[in-house]
């Protein structure tokens, strides 16, 4: 938590204590911690937020009505009970909606299981932990629909068709389970599905994970609302999700405001990803709402309960060409180094490297050549051929793998004799490179795809 670190830990350890009388009270919604709202405004007073469905004027306040815990700041304010927000068909009653068909799959379109009359939104293409092929995320509810276990359900893309069924759901946690309450599903993708991972539909690419933090601006995609802004109004939120008349306990979640729109999140919207604007960052999986306010799982709560993961790309390496001596460049800054004040222009991310200490993989050296202006990546401590022919080493640029495995893809090297300039990329067919002289000297290491 932001602010002042001691005051939030106080009251949150009371909030935890007292959620299970608060929650007793008639017309309470939940509580949560996060700042005091005074006449409208936010104010820098940490406080315990009780909601309700309905706050009374002070002169109807009655001694039943008073709350006091240990004496810790206390603020009301209202939210209506929450209700887990998949969208019940038939799709003509719905006028916000995009139920198109998307090749490659990305974060925040339409998803349900195939045959059924529920559909919700596809968060996000991560990795799988363990075996690191690509894996759907979105929420145990979007991927069960009508039925009480999602795991083994063939899921859709638009939702519900047969024929345009993608993967199935291989793991799936409602409530407590793997480090925090959530409700979760992984699915996992058939093959020769096309995917695109680690990207939300409008917008762009999902940069890692990160902890809320209370007045973050915050951003997601969803089936139905499409692209939304928010901001963290609290933490810790502790509160019961309606499921078709069912309700769930759920404790420790991110409550979202809308900023701009009438509704943080809609029916329709469960399972897309919150992300900070503009670091995008994922911090929370979105999965309930009141029709104005969003409940999100903290996102590392989510990856651990059905183990997927964003980080095997420690982060993405990007790339960089500068036109006036043809030199490719590439670097995990995401700031470029001194690239853009040099005459490089950006071509985006060209692959992502691997985190540190895992296992199989190895570090990538850069080298310079001033003559040429040229970038030079090996695996060769020794630099291979480089300090024979005037490059100066530049340090460890980040890690490849040493051998292929499911989910990477080989970073293919291409050399150029006439300009000297060497071109990496998961093409297998080198881009334009053959076409503008390049010979492939085959490949550096294995990535994961961008």
């Amino acid at each position: 938590m932001n602010g002042d670190l001691d005051a939030f830990r106080k009251l949150d350890a009371i909030k935890s204590a007292e959620a299970k009388k608060i929650l007793a009270r008639p017309g309470v919604t939940g509580v949560a911690v996060g700042y005091r709202t005074k006449g409208g405004a936010r104010t820098s007073e940490p406080v315990i937020i009780v909601y309700v469905e309905k706050k009374k004027p002070r002169e109807m306040l009655g001694a039943q009505d008073v709350i006091e815990l240990d004496g810790a700041p206390i603020d009301i304010q209202e939210h209506g009970p929450m209700v887990a927000q998949y969208l019940r068909m038939p799709r003509d009653q719905i006028s916000a909606q995009d139920s198109s068909p998307h090749r490659p799959l990305t974060g925040g379109i339409e998803i349900g299981p195939t045959g059924d009359h529920f559909v919700g939104t596809l968060g996000a293409i991560l990795y799988d932990t363990a075996s690191h092929q690509p894996t759907g995320l979105t929420n145990w509810h979007v991927a069960a629909g009508s039925t009480a276990n999602p795991v083994g359900r063939t899921i859709s893309q638009p939702g519900n068709g047969a024929a345009a069924k993608i993967g199935h759901c291989v793991r799936a946690v409602r409530g407590p389970g793997g480090g925090g309450d959530v409700d979760a599903a992984a699915i996992a993708l058939d093959p020769g599905v096309p995917y695109a991972l680690l990207q939300e539909q409008s917008i762009g690419t999902i940069n890692g994970v990160a902890p809320a933090a209370l007045n973050q601006s915050v951003v997601k995609q969803g089936r139905t609302s499409n692209r939304t802004t928010g901001r963290v109004a609290a933490l810790g939120w502790t509160g019961n999700v309606n499921y078709d008349g069912t309700l769930v306990h759920f404790s420790n979640q991110i409550l979202i405001e809308p900023v701009g729109v009438p509704a943080a999140s809609l029916p329709g919207d469960s399972g897309s990803v919150w992300l900070s604007d503009p670091a995008h960052l994922a911090i929370g999986l979105n999965f309930a709402g009141d029709g104005h306010v969003a409940i999100a799982n903290p996102i590392a709560a989510v990856l651990a309960a059905v183990g997927v993961t964003a980080s095997l790309g420690a982060s993405a390496f990007y790339r960089w060409f500068n036109p006036s001596h043809g030199d490719h460049f590439y670097t995990e800054d995401p700031a470029g180094e001194l690239a853009p004040v040099s005459g490089y222009v950006f071509e985006g991310v060209g692959c992502r490297l691997f985190t540190q200490g895992t296992a199989g993989t190895t570090p990538l050296h850069r080298w310079y050549r001033s003559a040429n202006g040229d970038h030079f990546y090996t695996t060769d401590p020794s630099g291979e051929l480089a300090p024979q022919a005037g490059y100066v080493y530049e340090g460890v640029a980040g890690l490849v793998a040493t051998s292929a495995a499911p989910g990477r893809v080989a970073w293919n090297r291409w050399f150029n004799p006439h300009s000297g300039d060497h071109f990496y990329t998961t093409d297998p067919n080198g881009e334009l490179a053959p076409q503008a002289g390049y010979v492939s000297e085959g490949v550096t290491g294995w990535v994961l795809p961008a």
